[in-house]
């Protein structure tokens, strides 16, 4: 239930933002609340605004030697969260444009890793055209796949795109004709990606439910202490870490205004762990994190 609103005319300046996050909270404070975190989505203003409270936060309290990724207002953490909706948004509409460099740890013998759009239209295409009487992914449709036809704001079609139902189309593919269908349009070849493409679409399906979960089994079920978000999520830092975007075609790596929603999924895993912590320390048993970010 919301405790009040802030109005704006035009779009609202860092310093504002910053402003009235301190004087919000420092009156839920007041109120005998005790608040953990703040939720935003990744347009440039809030960011900015939170990196200034946690820069902020770090000055003051650089002479105790802690450093902190959360800000204090009156000597409470608070710890800032991304809406996970928005995150899982902005994989996809990165992957639109660019590639994904999954390895970025590479061994010297090893060869790169790419994830791409390109084999997430052929999938669609092969599954559209193929000679079968029934679609086997009939949720998709034009909207999901083709750049100009996304409505970027609906979740859905991010979701039902970056998908284990996608994700499993592919590896069957792969797996039982060698990547070549035959379809109305002719053949179809799956690129060299498209293995790791697949990969990518499980992982990024597994991390939103593991954000999303409400009711059901594994990632899809409340955070608890054994439900399996902790291990997985320990796992999935580590792969997040060596992702990297790069440009299409030359596979060059973006320098200026990289992308920051790899790294923010970064961040919000942390911050969610760290948030249980807190609960647990609370007695709290459980978190459903679909009501609460």
């Amino acid at each position: 239930m919301p405790l009040g609103y802030g109005f704006c005319q035009g779009s609202t300046k860092t310093f504002q933002l910053v402003r009235c996050i301190k004087e919000w909270l420092f009156h839920i404070i007041k109120c005998g609340l005790v608040p953990v975190a703040t939720v935003c989505d990744q347009s440039a203003t809030n960011v900015a605004a939170i990196n200034a409270l946690i820069d902020e936060s770090n000055k003051i309290y650089i002479t105790t030697n802690i450093h902190t990724d959360g800000f204090f207002i009156r000597g409470k953490k608070i710890i800032p969260v991304f809406d996970y909706v928005h995150l899982i948004k902005g994989i996809r509409n990165n992957l639109l444009i660019r590639d994904l460099w999954t390895n970025t740890n590479i061994k010297p013998n090893e060869k790169k890793k790419y994830a791409s759009w390109d084999d997430i239209i052929m999938a669609y295409e092969i599954d559209k055209f193929s000679f079968l009487k029934l679609r086997q992914m009939p949720k998709l449709t034009d909207k999901h796949i083709y750049i100009k036809m996304i409505p970027k704001m609906r979740v859905k079609y991010a979701t039902q795109v970056l998908s284990c139902t996608v994700s499993n189309f592919i590896d069957v593919i792969l797996n039982f004709s060698e990547g070549v269908v035959k379809t109305q349009h002719g053949n179809i070849t799956f690129s060299e990606t498209a293995e790791t493409t697949s990969t990518i679409l499980s992982f990024f399906n597994d991390l939103f439910d593991s954000f999303n979960g409400n009711k059901g089994q594994g990632l899809s079920s409340i955070l608890t202490a054994n439900s399996g978000h902790i291990s997985f999520w320990k796992e999935a830092c580590n792969k997040l870490k060596n992702m990297q975007y790069v440009e299409k075609g030359t596979r060059q790596i973006i320098k200026k205004n990289s992308p920051k929603c790899l790294k923010n999924w970064f961040r919000n895993i942390k911050a969610v762990q760290e948030i249980w912590n807190i609960l647990q320390d609370a007695y709290y048993r459980m978190l459903i994190l679909k009501h609460s970010i």
